[in-house]
Order: C-alpha cells, then sequence, then structure tokens
C-alpha cells in the first residue's frame, strides 16, 4: 500500500466520493446512477452518465466578457470528471447580465453551426438560463457564440455525459493511492483514472490545470498492474514490469532522465527500468522494487533518499533509476518525504535517508543524510512497511503495527502526543488484527480483519473520517465504512476502497466532515 502526499500548503476543494465505474459517478450525496439519455441527445451514444452539477465555464473569472459574434471554444472533456470518449454533455448555461438582448448558440467545434438557437436572452441586465445536450467534438470541446450588439458573459455547468456503448468504462476499481492533493484508482482491466489537483499534470490527461472533481482517464494507460501517487507525481507499474510516470518532475521523479519546473502531464516510460515488481512515490523521489529482490530509486538524493551511497546536491537530481546498494530480498519498499524504506525476507526493515525526526527507526535523531540502509531497532516479522511525510509504520505479520518518526499530531498511535523525534519503534496502541496501512502527511490508517477502517493523528479536516475534525492520538473507526479493500492517505484526505469498487473519500476542502 503506497499513498502519500507531503507538500503542505492550503486545503483545496476535492471529490468525496470517486466514481469507479459508468454505473456510479456521482459523488457523496446524490450518486448517480447511468441510465436512459435525456431526449436530445445524440443516438450514438447509447450509455448516459449522470453527475452533479459542476461548473467548466464562467467567464466572469477571466475578465472582459467573450466578444459577441464570434466562436469561443471550450473544453470540455477532462474536466468535472468527463472522460474523452464522451460524446456529448447535458449542459446548463446562463448568460449573466446581459448588456442587450439576444441570443446564444452551442454546438461541438467543427461541425456545422446550427440555424436554433440553445437560449434567447430578451431582457437586458437580466440573467437568462437555458439547458439542453451539446455535442462534443474528438477533441472534446464545444464552441459557443453569442448574438448579441456587445460582449456578454457566460457561465456554463454540466450534469451529465454520454459515452458510446462499447467504451463505457465497467471493470469495478481494484485500488486506490492518494498524493497530496490528488488521487488515482486502478480498474481490474487495468485503466487508471484520476482526480484532485492537476497544477502539475498529476492526473495524467495530457494537460495540466485546474483541478478535477471526478475521475478522469489516465492517457494510454491500459495494462496497468499497480499504481502509487506522492506529491504531485503518479505512477503506474504495468504487466511486462515496466513503470510509466506523470506528474511533478522537478526533481527527476519521473525517471525520464530529465527534469520539469512545470510537471509532465503525459504518462511517461522511467528509463532503463524493467522488472519492475512495485512502485512506490515519495514527496519528491520515486522507488521500485525488482522482481530479484534487489530496488532502484530515482529523483531527489539531498538527504541519500536514493539508498545507492551517495549524496547529491538539490540543484543535482538523480533524473534515471540507481540501485539501492546493500539490500537484497526485498519484499517491499517505500518511499516517504525524504527518506526511504523496505522490507527484507527475515523480516526485519532497513531505511535510508533523512532522520531529522527519527523516522528511520535507528535510535536516534540527526540532521545528517544517511545514504545507506540501516535496519530499525526492534522490528521483526514486518510485512510492510510504509513511510510518511516524516513518520514511518510497519505492518507486522501478527496483524499489529509499528511506528516510529515524527509524533506532533499523534500519527503514531500512541497515548502521549510528543513534538520530538521518536526515532525508536513502538506499537500502536489497540491495533492487533491489521491487514493493511497507509500514512499520510500527520496521520495513518488502517484496514482491519473484517473490512472495518482506523484511523489516528491530524484531523483538521476530517480525514480520519469519524465525523469530527479533533485529532486523534489513538486508533478511531471511519464511520460508516464496512468492506474494505484499500485505504490511502493523502495530505488531508483520506480515500476507502470497499466491495464493489466503490470508492469513498473524506478530509481535504470540506470545512464539516462529509458524511460517507
Amino acid at each position: 500500500m503506497t499513498k502519500l502526499g507531503f507538500v503542505r500548503r492550503a486545503a483545496i476543494a476535492t471529490a468525496i466520493v470517486a466514481a469507479s465505474t459508468a454505473v456510479v459517478v456521482g459523488a457523496g450525496p446524490g450518486v448517480g446512477i447511468a441510465g436512459a439519455a435525456p431526449s436530445g441527445l445524440p443516438a450514438d451514444a447509447s450509455v448516459f452518465v449522470p453527475v452533479r452539477p459542476c461548473r467548466i465555464v464562467d467567464t466572469r473569472t477571466l475578465g472582459a466578457a467573450p466578444a459577441a459574434q464570434r466562436n469561443h471554444t471550450y473544453e470540455i472533456t477532462g474536466h468535472c470528471g468527463i472522460p474523452g470518449t464522451a460524446t456529448a454533455v447535458t449542459a446548463t448555461i446562463t448568460v449573466t447580465d446581459p448588456p442587450a438582448p439576444g441570443y446564444l448558440r452551442a454546438w461541438a467545434t467543427g461541425d456545422p453551426e446550427p440555424t436554433g438557437s440553445f437560449l434567447n436572452f430578451k431582457t437586458p441586465r437580466t440573467s437568462t438560463t437555458g439547458s439542453g445536450p451539446i455535442p462534443l467534438a474528438t477533441t472534446g470541446t464545444i464552441d459557443l457564440r453569442t448574438y448579441t450588439t456587445t460582449p456578454t458573459h457566460l457561465v456554463l455547468d454540466v450534469t451529465g455525459y454520454l459515452l458510446p456503448l462499447d467504451t463505457a468504462p465497467t471493470a469495478p476499481a481494484i485500488d486506490v493511492v492518494a498524493g497530496a492533493h490528488h488521487s488515482c484508482l486502478l480498474r481490474s482491466d487495468g485503466t487508471v483514472a484520476c482526480w484532485g489537483d492537476n497544477d502539475r499534470g498529476q492526473l495524467g490527461i495530457g494537460v495540466r490545470g485546474a483541478a478535477r472533481s471526478a475521475p478522469v482517464e489516465v492517457i494510454g494507460i491500459t495494462d496497468a498492474t499497480q499504481i502509487a501517487a506522492g506529491g504531485a507525481t503518479s505512477c503506474a507499474r504495468l504487466a511486462g514490469g515496466t513503470v510509466r510516470c506523470w506528474g511533478d518532475n522537478q526533481t527527476g521523479q519521473l525517471g525520464n532522465g530529465g527534469t520539469s519546473a512545470l510537471g509532465n502531464p503525459t504518462p511517461g516510460p522511467v528509463l532503463g527500468l524493467t522488472g519492475a515488481a512495485s512502485v512506490s512515490v515519495g514527496a519528491r523521489h520515486t522507488c521500485a522494487r525488482l522482481a530479484g529482490g534487489t530496488a532502484t530509486c530515482w529523483g531527489d538524493d539531498y538527504w541519500g533518499q536514493l539508498g545507492d551511497g551517495n549524496v547529491t546536491e538539490a540543484d543535482e537530481p538523480v533524473t534515471t533509476p540507481v540501485a539501492v546498494s546493500g539490500l537484497t530480498g526485498i519484499t517491499s519498499i517505500t518511499a516517504g518525504g525524504n527518506h526511504s524504506c523496505a522490507t527484507v525476507a527475515d523480516g526485519t526493515v532497513r531505511c535510508w535517508g533523512a532522520n531529522d525526526l527519527g523516522q528511520m527507526g535507528i535510535g536516534g535523531s540527526d540532521l545528517d543524510p544517511h545514504p545507506n540502509a540501516e535496519r530499525v531497532l526492534e522490528v521483526i516479522d514486518a510485512v510492510d512497511v510504509v513511510a510518511g511525510a516524516s513518520h514511518t509504520c510497519a505492518l507486522i505479520d501478527a496483524g499489529s503495527v509499528d511506528c516510529w518518526g515524527s509524533n506532533a499530531d499523534g500519527q503514531l498511535g500512541r497515548q502521549y502526543v510528543s513534538s520530538g523525534a521518536t526515532p525508536s519503534s513502538y506499537p500502536v496502541t489497540g491495533l492487533h488484527d491489521a491487514v493493511a496501512i497507509t500514512l499520510g502527511y500527520a496521520h495513518s490508517c488502517a484496514v482491519r480483519i473484517g473490512g472495518t477502517v482506523v484511523c489516528w493523528g491530524d484531523n483538521a479536516l476530517g480525514q480520519l473520517g469519524d465525523g469530527t475534525t479533533t485529532d486523534h492520538n489513538l486508533p478511531a473507526p471511519m464511520t460508516g465504512i464496512t468492506g474494505a479493500d484499500a485505504v490511502a492517505a493523502g495530505n488531508e484526505h483520506t480515500c476507502v476502497l470497499v466491495a464493489g469498487g466503490v470508492i469513498r473519500c473524506r478530509g481535504t476542502g470540506w470545512a464539516d466532515p462529509v458524511p460517507l
């Protein structure tokens, strides 16, 4: 289970429930169910998918109003969870406070302009709204044009979209991961969809820009077997053992041989990497476990978090994979804020990188880089390890969880909160039946036998999912969750995959916790 974010910033709005199939695509209350298409939609689109009303265009936020009697093209797909295969949308368009009367036409970019109007606005300074279907161009865009004497502001909301029957995603979600402020799901057919922030291209839809409040399809990924997210970067391990990554690449964490201040919004291969068994994405670096039990890492190496025995300057990141030295028999690997850890076949845990808050678990803390793997003290029989921003937890074979590192928000799950380093491992209090763990920036969660979820740590935005915004230093049940298969924690949100391939999320962007 890989799941972390780590770049602190102000909270943003994020989807509360992520769609995993064509038939459940809504968010929170009012989940949409696919059904018959409204009248007037193109006959060749046979699956109608309603969504919670979602704003795509509001020209008032852009300053000057669009010029009258000119075509204005707007991108529709990739927003509000609308996939690139959509053939039409149901839309509501409002002409706001028009200076003069007129009418508006809407059509698919590249098609002939229709002779009929989408809406008429007859009274100056009176906003007018019209609703109806609008076909989409193959580029996912539409054209709008007002016939009036002066520029007029427009607002466009969508309430659903149409898919050809043979392209509608029907495979259920089988895993979910979380970065700092975005999340991704993996479907059983090997496709991937993401939602949330997209400022660095971390959604993998070919463009950077506005956040998406519902899942959008990642371009070109059809045979993924595992996914990972961290910071503003996402990766997928493919069936053949290669890895493709997208998003933030300021420190070379995409492994493509270069860096990019803006990020790469289209998935690309990690150079020279074959035989990958799993991949983990940290805040600014990435690691992969190889099929033979060794590992490789790339990206930021200022604290030695790549584990190759070297340290590089911040302005000289490692942009292609380098081997983690001195480790064999690796059974799992995790990349954290500025450190990395791995479990090995004998049940011990080894960590490397930063240790300023004791996140390496070696019995002390310091400000020196640790570029070689060192053993975590007193941890035995570990089957998995997950690194957070500055804390680390190991899942023990018997179902307990041991944690170490920062405990400023109670993220280590023990009786007392402490502001300093906790460099030695201790069991999470009262947790004896965990089957999976995940760590966010300053909170932790576990799936228990039976499919319930418990979380502990920072809860300022309701990310623990217990219906409050009160921090918990001991595990607290996430309300309303049964049948959980996986859990993923980001900076300030948590997502849970439950039976049936449905994903439910809590946290970031919601002043009051929203019921699952």
